[in-house]
């Protein structure tokens, strides 16, 4: 099975050692296929003919051809293909050979982490966690690092330190006290430091109704919290009335199988509103379709993505661009390449009205579907965007069910949000500042709250003037209309 995604992994570290915490969406292999015993070269086969189809870089005969010569038979006798450690190696040597950032190879393991992911339930203490240096740490390791270096470059250490980013609402995590900005330094006892994130996060992680005691450093303190865990529900779209007709929507992710509707029920309630800050920071991506829709509930008219992808061995380029009435697709046509065709089809609803003022937050942990439809929002002159640079990732992945679990991440497409590249570049915001290192004091935030009001009052002047200059026509016909009258 195929699903196209947009996501970055939570770590860099798993784009190189097929670790989980990736996000997008798999369907689970065949049951049949499961159970069945491993045959490596049966694996490996899949694997090799899924990034042969579908690889973005083997856009010609040529390299398709050495691509072929390579790998096809690369392993058939050195007995790798014999374990399932080995097989898996072998894999992953073949994606990295590519060169290519957001390639990924997952084992059984990250493949049931990314299924749960889209499942949106987990259970554990119902906290969102990051590392503190992690996006400062990818964008400083060469393109050409090695697994192992990638690996001790973000284990967790005094200085990159795991962090409670966001208690959910009604969970665990939040009953037991823990706040946004608590720094996790202990799990039962046991120091984190030369972890790297996905083993903390099995330490925390446990059965439903055993607890865990979590060693927290809070404003120079240090604090002991046991924390019951649970069956949660993690929701993908927080809503906040912040007064003032001002409604803030935070989006952590758009691969949760609930985030399109998550998000339009949020936005529906920021409709009746005065101004909306939609908060994107964070957000490593998700599938494409969803992107897409939430972009027809912001954006009335203009250019959203073009997508550029493999026909065989060529690069094609299509154009998706909303309509008030409908979306507009140009691509090559199939049986011209020189010729370029224009389909239409029916838009999503758009939820926040035209002339409502929009703030899109950013930072350096937004990629991806995050960057399309802050990018779009953007380039249509729809939203002022507010933070800092985000990653910079312009390639999109096809997901690849393989046997025994396992799946394959297929860079195959590279998209532009309204036709401005960001591939390497990342979404610039109009006003950058970053968020600070009191996390009490969201500047970001309250910058975006300060650009907002003279919009919001902006927008009332303009309705008051309108307002007045109908009545004032108004009662000017009708002054018209009575001396008509009396003659």
């Amino acid at each position: 099975m195929k699903k196209l995604i947009l996501g970055m992994a939570a770590a860099l570290m798993f784009a190189f050692s097929g670790t989980p915490a990736s996000y997008a969406q798999q369907a689970p292999a065949s049951k049949s296929v499961q159970q069945q015993q491993f045959d490596g070269k049966l694996l490996y086969s899949k694997a090799f003919e899924a990034i042969r189809e579908l690889h973005i870089k083997l856009d010609s005969k040529d390299k398709l051809d050495a691509f072929t010569k390579e790998w096809e038979h690369k392993f058939d006798q050195s007995g790798e293909l014999n374990s399932e450690d080995g097989t898996d190696r072998a894999i992953l040597k073949m994606m990295q050979s590519f060169g290519q950032r957001f390639d990924y190879f997952f084992d059984k393991q990250a493949t049931e982490a990314e299924a749960q992911q889209v499942d949106a339930t987990l259970t554990g203490i119902g906290a969102t966690l990051k590392l503190s240096k992690l996006a400062e740490i990818a964008k400083t390791l060469p393109k050409d690092a090695k697994p192992q270096e990638v690996k001790k470059a973000i284990e967790i250490s005094n200085e990159n330190f795991l962090q409670i980013e966001e208690p959910m609402d009604g969970s665990p995590a939040l009953k037991a006290g823990l706040k946004p900005g608590d720094i996790i330094r202990k799990v039962d006892g046991k120091s984190l430091v030369g972890m790297q994130m996905d083993e903390a996060i099995k330490l925390i992680k446990g059965k439903s109704g055993t607890f865990v005691t979590l060693g927290i450093e809070r404003d120079g303190k240090s604090l002991a919290i046991t924390v019951g865990r649970a069956r949660v529900t993690v929701p993908t779209v927080k809503f906040k009335d912040m007064g003032n007709g001002i409604s803030y929507v935070k989006l952590n992710d758009f691969m949760s199988k609930n985030a399109v509707q998550e998000m339009y029920m949020a936005l529906s309630k920021a409709a009746s509103g005065k101004g909306l800050i939609l908060d994107l920071r964070g957000n490593p991506g998700g599938s494409l379709p969803a992107v897409l829709t939430m972009s027809g509930m912001l954006i009335e008219d203009g250019p959203v993505l073009v997508t550029r992808s493999r026909d065989g061995d060529r690069i094609v380029d299509s154009e998706l661009t909303l309509n008030k009435n409908f979306v507009l697709r140009t691509e090559p046509s199939a049986q011209n390449p020189n010729e370029m065709e224009v389909s239409t089809g029916p838009r999503p609803k758009l939820v926040i009205p035209s002339d409502m003022p929009i703030i899109v937050l950013v930072d350096e942990g937004s990629a991806s579907a995050s960057e399309i439809l802050s990018g779009a929002l953007q380039h249509n002159r729809r939203a002022i965007v507010v933070g800092m640079p985000t990653v910079g990732k312009g390639v999109g992945q096809t997901v690849i069910q393989l046997p025994f679990g396992r799946s394959l991440h297929v860079t195959s497409f590279e998209f532009i949000p309204g036709r401005t590249p960001n591939d390497w570049i990342g979404v610039i915001p109009n006003v950058k500042i970053e968020r600070g290192s009191d996390p009490k004091v969201d500047q970001q935030l309250e910058k975006a709250k300060e650009l907002i009001a003279p919009m919001l009052k902006a927008e009332e002047d303009n309705r008051i003037q309108r307002d007045e200059q109908l009545k004032k026509h108004q009662e000017e016909f009708s002054k018209v209309l009575s001396e008509r009258n009396k003659n």
